[in-house]
């Protein structure tokens, strides 16, 4: 299964949600921003990647990270945040806001089986 955790300008969306398992794929990916710099609390992340990196549509090299939850890391909770830059003054009058933005987000590593939603 893969995860893809979406940064817009106003939110962190998760898809399907924010629960990972040790080995899924985890897709970071922006939508209507132009960059984000993704940085994982206190340096320690679950993922294969480093414990930051940069989404920048304008390099198409860094428009997605596709990432998986390595096998050895601990059933927690892996906070980050999202540093969204400020719009350049030409594009500002279209964003709520003209200054720099941080979000929170967070995947939670878990060993759990789905909970079934029949239930």
């Amino acid at each position: 299964m893969t995860v893809t955790v979406t940064i817009t300008s106003d939110d962190i969306i998760y898809s399907p949600s924010n629960i990972v398992k040790h080995g899924e794929e985890v897709e970071f990916k922006l939508q209507g921003i132009g960059s984000a710099l993704v940085v994982f609390k206190d340096g320690t992340t679950c993922l294969t990647g480093p414990g930051s990196f940069t989404l920048d549509t304008s390099n198409p090299l860094a428009q997605e990270s596709d990432q998986h939850v390595t096998q050895t890391c601990l059933k927690r909770f892996y906070a980050f945040d999202v540093q969204v830059p400020a719009p350049p003054p030409s594009q500002a009058a279209s964003f709520i806001g003209s200054n720099a933005e941080t979000k929170k987000g967070g995947l939670d590593v878990t060993t759990d089986p789905p909970e079934d939603p029949k239930k």
